[in-house]
């Protein structure tokens, strides 16, 4: 019988927590994880109608991309605001909520590469990587200790640089230490200076996974006390970061192009600034959600069209003519990466259901 924490477990290695930014709120909104799953629903949005279609399915776990808390619930009230009247819904039913919003944003395979597939963009790459994320981590110990180490870190997803995985790196010399009268330790004497040869073991991990790093290493050696360093990087994060930018197979008039987007996102309307001076698009940089905020990144890259959605009227001015900037909707940008989402998933766990929503959660309506 899977349980709920199970199932976290395989998002937290599809798009982990950790990486989510500070002020997001990703993660297990409320639930017990050691309940056995009977089905999952994945939505873009918590909603009354999605809660009720869990009910009617057998469903005891949401998995959405928008968290429904941010700020912190002081009460949770059947006939209080929206967030508590749907908190109360989901515990009445013995539901739980998980999110996956900034991390599944971020990881390269995430929204915004579905985004890209989508209208078949190639040579995909991050638009925005995370940058200052990255740390120099150097622990320490017998070599004996070292290959247990780099072991368990390997088992714990840690040593991963762009496309490689198990990646560290280990050099061998002499250490010294001398043990206190207080001291336990498992080499050595006390009050007696050692002479040992040791491993160093180094690895490139995120700032986030450092202390989880740091913490497999310390329970794995056998010292008492593991000598370490840790070094933060100004290297930049080429897996992790917001967007990303491709080229489209043939380059595409405007019109031509405006038609692709309204195809392949389901839109009922797509609104857009115009570039003059770029008649064939070409290259194009998507990001999933409100990012505007990424379009001075896609003009510095040089893409003919930046893909997005939630632009205000005088955002689409920032453009100046140096790409065309094209809104395509909030839930329009979105929803596709949660179809991908759940045929991961799906592809994990054989003996429940796995069910993409059937309801549309977008508040907003065309006339």
């Amino acid at each position: 019988m899977t349980k709920i924490k199970e199932v976290l477990q395989a998002m937290d290695a599809i798009c982990s927590e950790s990486i989510q930014e500070s002020w997001d709120n990703s993660g297990l909104q409320w639930g017990d994880d050691s309940e056995t799953v009977k089905g999952v629903i994945v939505s873009l949005d918590v909603t009354m109608d999605v809660i009720n279609e869990a009910i009617d399915c057998g469903c005891n776990l949401i998995i959405a991309h928008h968290p429904l808390i941010f700020g912190p619930l002081k009460q949770v009230r059947k006939n209080g605001t929206e967030v508590e009247r749907l908190a109360y819904h989901c515990i009445q039913n013995s539901i739980a909520v998980y999110a996956a919003h900034t991390n599944w944003d971020k990881v390269a395979q995430g929204v915004s590469w579905v985004m890209a597939k989508r209208i078949g963009l190639l040579n995909e790459e991050i638009l925005q990587p995370e940058k200052d994320g990255l740390c120099n981590l150097k622990v320490m110990g017998t070599p004996r200790d070292i290959a247990e180490i780099r072991k368990a870190w390997f088992n714990a997803g840690i040593g991963n640089v762009g496309e490689y995985s198990n990646c560290s790196f280990t050099t061998d010399g002499w250490g010294t230490f001398e043990p206190s009268e207080s001291a336990n330790p498992s080499v050595g004497e006390k009050n007696k200076t050692e002479f040992l040869r040791e491993n160093a073991i180094e690895i490139l991990c995120t700032k986030k996974d450092v202390s989880k790093a740091l913490a497999i290493a310390t329970e794995t050696s056998s010292y008492e006390t593991i000598a370490h360093s840790i070094i933060p990087l100004k290297n930049t994060n080429d897996t992790l970061g917001f967007g990303c930018i491709g080229e489209l197979k043939e380059a595409l008039s405007l019109s031509d192009f405006l038609a692709l987007c309204k195809e392949k996102y389901a839109c009922k309307v797509v609104r857009y600034n115009p570039s003059e001076k770029i008649k064939n698009i070409k290259t194009v940089a998507v990001c999933g959600g409100s990012a505007i905020d990424f379009l001075p990144t896609a003009i510095a890259r040089k893409a003919d069209a930046y893909i997005t959605a939630d632009v205000k009227y005088h955002q689409f001015m920032l453009a100046d003519d140096a790409l065309t900037l094209v809104d395509v909707g909030h839930y329009e940008s979105e929803i596709w990466a949660m179809e991908y989402l759940t045929h991961l998933i799906s592809e994990k766990f054989h003996n429940f259901a796995i069910r993409l929503t059937t309801i549309n959660t977008n508040s907003v309506r065309y006339f």
